[in-house]
């Protein structure tokens, strides 16, 4: 008795396997097919089935919830990554049950765990990122503050755009982690204008008290902190964390420039601590 296995593949909406296995002898063939058109049923039962679940929730009296805000804004070293997340508002709890908070308030492994598990609640979520040299080109011309708040409007926008093409326009809730209140909301209303069932919230310290925007906080700081090591790769002492309070960063940077008479790529030296460090005064 012989076995052979031979394999098909059918081009459908995803790439299948068709196994046909034919068991041979000198009286009888015995065949098991699994034709094209079941396959092709089960990829639409599977598709109306994965439809469902996403569609289960109550759209009537649930909504979406965005959170967005930014990490290393202050640094001296690295960049500025700004985050923008969308849940459902009957999703917030899971949130909570996790201990999402700010981000600042957490420990590097906490943050970590805490990344992985927002991505899964997340209805989508957007990141936008300024390296150091963009920030030193941009403040000739604007403020730290502007080039805040257009990368974290650019990422609202992204977020926003995808949830209404996969939903539709349902009700939005927008928290925004601000710096500057009347600005940011202007900011905010008029590059989101085109959504009418928005509500927008701008204020202080909003990564702890909205658990929406605590998650775009994680999400922010652990891929800024993965960019620091990033540089960290490429020198062979303790660089910190990049902000001017982290002794480690400022003795490295003391450092590097003593030595070099330059400073390391990912700088900002457009920063009072690097004029500090050169011996300017401006």
């Amino acid at each position: 008795m012989m076995h052979r296995k031979v394999l098909h593949h059918i081009q459908t909406t995803q790439l299948h396997r068709l196994y046909c296995t034919s068991t041979l002898s000198t009286k009888h063939v015995e065949k098991k097919i699994i034709t094209k058109k079941q396959i092709v049923t089960k990829i639409k039962q599977n598709e109306t089935d994965k439809q469902t679940n996403n569609n289960q929730k109550d759209f009537k009296n649930d909504y979406i919830v965005v959170g967005c805000d930014e990490a290393g804004r202050g640094c001296v070293l690295g960049p500025l990554v700004a985050s923008c997340v969308a849940i459902w508002k009957s999703d917030e709890q899971k949130l909570i049950s996790m201990g999402v908070k700010d981000s600042k308030l957490l420990s590097p492994v906490k943050r970590s765990k805490l990344y992985k598990e927002i991505l899964k609640v997340a209805v989508c979520y957007k990141v936008k990122m300024v390296s150091a040299e963009d920030i030193d080109k941009q403040r000739k011309i604007e403020s730290l503050n502007e080039i805040q708040r257009k990368v974290l409007v650019s990422a609202t926008k992204s977020v926003m755009r995808k949830a209404t093409q996969n939903f539709g326009d349902l009700k939005f809730d927008v928290y925004m982690d601000s710096f500057d209140l009347i600005r940011d909301k202007h900011a905010f209303t008029t590059a989101l204008k085109k959504y009418p069932n928005l509500n927008l919230t701008c204020v202080h310290k909003a990564d702890a008290l909205y658990p929406v925007t605590g998650a775009a906080s994680i999400i922010a700081k652990v891929l800024r902190d993965k960019q620091i090591k990033k540089l960290q790769k490429n020198y062979d002492q303790n660089i910190g964390s990049g902000y001017t309070s982290d002794l480690h960063t400022i003795s490295f940077l003391q450092q590097f420039y003593h030595q070099h008479h330059t400073t390391p790529n990912g700088t900002r030296n457009t920063w009072k601590t690097i004029d500090s460090i050169k011996g300017n005064k401006r």
